[in-house]
């Protein structure tokens, strides 16, 4: 018995063999892989109009690792297939602003939001909505990078009067 994925690695390395970094199998996912930033736009909207898979967004992922300076934050986009039961894990490196998905996936555009308000990801997009959706409108941090300050600034004191 072939494992799975196999057919979608070949044909990953054959239509985009300069931009794939890495591919593997994983026992989550039938795919991982890695992709430079300039194929990143073919590679999902292939697996978003290929007729044989037909793969949706499942979920956005954002990991922060402040070691490595400016593309400190990995995104790792979840695609799955319905039709051939396919699951594709895409890691990809975060610059300032990176492309958003929401041309392809309507799903995109409220995943891209809470990357930006908890991560700070900047998507450029024609129609992009910033608005912050988890955190106040005014708040200027990032909650969950690993720099954010656990301990306030000023300290309240509760009296009841």
């Amino acid at each position: 018995m072939a494992k799975r994925g196999v057919g979608l690695e070949l044909a990953f390395s054959k239509l985009y063999p300069k931009w794939i970094v890495g591919v593997t199998t994983s026992p989550i996912a039938a795919l991982a892989g890695d992709i430079s930033d300039e194929g990143f736009s073919y590679v999902s909207h292939y697996l978003r109009y290929s007729m044989l898979h037909r793969f949706f967004l499942n979920d956005l992922i954002v990991l922060d690792f402040p070691a490595d300076g400016d593309r400190r934050l990995e995104l790792r986009y979840s695609f799955m297939s319905y039709h051939t039961n396919h699951r594709v894990c895409i890691n990809r490196r975060a610059v300032t602003t990176i492309s958003s998905l929401d041309f392809l996936y309507s799903s995109a555009s409220w995943l891209e939001r809470e990357a930006y308000d908890m991560f700070g990801v900047l998507f450029n997009s024609s129609f992009y909505d910033v608005r912050r959706i988890l955190t106040d409108y005014g708040f200027t941090h990032f909650p969950l990078r690993k720099d954010f300050p656990v301990v306030g600034y000023t300290e309240l004191i509760f009296r009841d009067v």
